[in-house]
């Protein structure tokens, strides 16, 4: 079995991408990166075009079968203010049609679209998705190039097993110079396998910051609850 951890930055944390709370911001047991992270829509001579990329992107498309079927161990880890903000192992990755369109699902904080019966072509693409009238300051019904972009991401990234600190991430700074200079350094993502220079020391900083055997640890505050005026990844 390959291990594989992925590494990025978060500009905010508001509940909402990573997601482990209801719409009432109740825990659930599970993590779910369902929007943000996604695809471009890239301007060249007048012309936009919709690209099919970023970190949900990337995984699904590479390792969905191997993660699906237990063949791999894929970390992600998301870094924020230099803290460690989340540590989880992903269990399963399925389209974002899918996820949308579940039951299991819907009552979650990062439920906001729901699939058409009918794509609409647009740059290049036909999208499915729409947004609906769930958790209405997270990318925002009139932020319509911001819906094309997640939809672009096309994968949910979902996990059982999982460090969500939230609040707390203050908690889980990251001081050491070598281990900040194996992280990513802006919006990009570091992707490191078995064998890579720089895995061990990232799995000892996992390891120093969860303890997979204890299981899920989940906090019952994001570091700051979307509100009026929020634009979810745009936060400061």
């Amino acid at each position: 079995m390959t291990e594989h951890i992925y590494l990025y930055r978060l500009t905010s944390d508001t509940g909402c991408a990573p997601c482990i709370y209801d719409r009432k911001y109740k825990v659930t047991n599970l993590l779910s990166l369902s929007c943000c992270k996604g695809g471009q829509l890239r301007h060249r001579n007048g012309t936009v075009t919709a690209v099919n990329t970023g970190l949900r992107w990337k995984i699904g498309e590479i390792m969905k079968c191997s993660i699906n079927e237990g063949k791999d161990k894929v970390y992600i880890v998301g870094i924020y203010k230099n803290c460690i903000l989340y540590i989880a192992v992903l269990d399963k990755v399925i389209d974002m049609t899918v996820y949308y369109s579940s039951p299991d699902y819907l009552n979650r904080l990062d439920c906001i679209y729901s699939v058409s019966e009918s794509g609409v072509k647009e740059y290049n693409k036909v999208f499915w998705l729409y947004r609906n009238n769930s958790n209405k300051y997270f990318h925002p019904k009139e932020d319509k190039k911001q819906h094309r972009r997640d939809e672009l991401g096309k994968y949910v990234l979902l996990s059982k097993s999982f460090a969500y600190f939230g609040a707390d991430h203050v908690k889980h700074r990251i001081t050491d110079e070598e281990l900040l200079s194996l992280l990513p350094k802006y919006q990009e993502y570091k992707h490191y396998k078995t064998a890579d220079t720089g895995l061990e020391k990232i799995k000892a900083l996992i390891n120093s910051n969860w303890d997979f055997q204890k299981g899920i640890v989940a906090s019952e505050k994001p570091s700051e609850r979307i509100k009026s005026g929020c634009k979810g990844c745009y936060q400061k």
